[in-house]
């Protein structure tokens, strides 16, 4: 429908340039007249339209405001938004000891995630993962470096503020989020990311990761510290001076089909290698303030269209899997292969 939509308003465009350039080439029709021509045609087909559009999702919004099990698909801040997300009774400034989940940019990539099972190849160490649901195993421990320890009481913590280098352990397992010069399971060029180690154990340089900001949503944050939901940033792998990324694409079976995550060699600064912290728990901090944790209407409003828009790039066949009722563009002008119909009576 929506495709119908868009090329109904591409037909009425196109007839309209037609007509404005026919405009163009009549000597009556002044300058003047000609701009009020243009200028109608833009408010009525173009702004119009839009602003119509754009008051529905105003409607959809204030009667959907309540969180729901589809959450993990959306954006952090278009979560917290939600009445119920539990997204906004959450610490602002993130600082060493603290648990967090990190969500990618990336959209579909989901969670960063481990698991106890390991890759069957190449290293062989503990699979890292991104996963889309709520779970345990995609919480984080945010930590110095081997060797150095930090505060833990509300006048001695530290903030992790941007450029810092950290250790992200995993709460489930113990395991550090690590990279080496392995290639990736699916996408070779890029270096594996697995979990390795045991938090305390086996200090290796491939356990540290900087902290690299990219953007910040937030306002007054004169330290640069890594906030929850409203920081986006880079982990730059100190050793391999590659950074974390969703690849976009999913791992093997032996994986859960899950996304697959690397270390990107060549350092691809899109939005897969962007992170935000999405879940944050400390009981050292209070929460933030109402409406910190929150993003704009028209954040929302993008990041809601993209999000329909990738539903319905994914409503395509199996391809390895054969239909024979299937039709494909080409064949739907000259109405070379039927219609799929489940029966012939007139209940079906």
């Amino acid at each position: 429908a929506k495709w119908v939509g868009f090329l109904a308003v591409a037909l009425v465009g196109l007839y309209t340039i037609y007509e404005l350039y026919d405009l163009f080439g009549q000597k009556e029709v002044g300058i003047i007249s000609h701009f009020w021509h243009w200028a109608t045609r833009v408010v009525a087909l173009v702004a119009i339209p839009v602003a119509i559009y754009m008051l529905c999702f105003v409607v959809h919004f204030s009667l959907l405001y309540k969180s729901g099990p589809g959450d993990a698909e959306m954006d952090s801040l278009f979560q917290a938004g939600l009445q119920g997300s539990g997204l906004q009774n959450q610490p602002l400034d993130v600082a060493y000891g603290s648990k967090i989940t990190l969500k990618s940019a990336h959209p579909g990539a989901g969670l960063l995630h481990s698991h106890t099972d390991a890759y069957p190849d190449g290293s062989k160490q503990q699979q890292i993962t991104g996963y889309s649901h709520k779970d345990a195993n995609n919480d984080w421990i945010v930590k110095k470096v081997h060797g150095q320890s930090f505060g833990n009481t509300t006048d001695t913590i530290e903030f992790v503020k941007n450029g810092d280098i950290v250790r992200l352990v995993h709460e489930r397992t113990s395991r550090n989020l690590h990279s080496h010069a392995v290639a990736g399971h699916v996408s070779k060029r890029d270096w594996e990311v697995s979990g390795y180690g045991m938090d305390g154990t086996y200090p290796d340089i491939n356990d540290h990761w900087r902290v690299e900001v990219v953007e910040e949503l937030s306002k007054n944050n004169p330290e640069h510290r890594l906030r929850t939901l409203a920081t986006r940033f880079r982990l730059r792998h100190v050793g391999q001076n590659c950074v974390l990324r969703a690849s976009g694409k999913s791992l093997p079976q032996w994986a859960w089909r899950q996304s697959e995550m690397v270390c990107d060699r060549r350092n691809h600064l899109d939005e897969k290698t962007l992170w935000n912290v999405e879940n944050h728990v400390n009981p050292l901090l209070p929460p933030a303030e109402p409406n910190q944790l929150k993003g704009s209407f028209l954040r929302n409003f993008v990041r809601l269209n993209l999000a329909m828009a990738r539903s319905n790039n994914a409503l395509t066949p199996d391809k390895d899997k054969f239909d024979a009722l299937a039709s494909s563009p080409q064949d739907w002008p000259i109405m070379r292969l039927g219609m799929r119909m489940c029966g012939w009576e007139d209940g079906e």
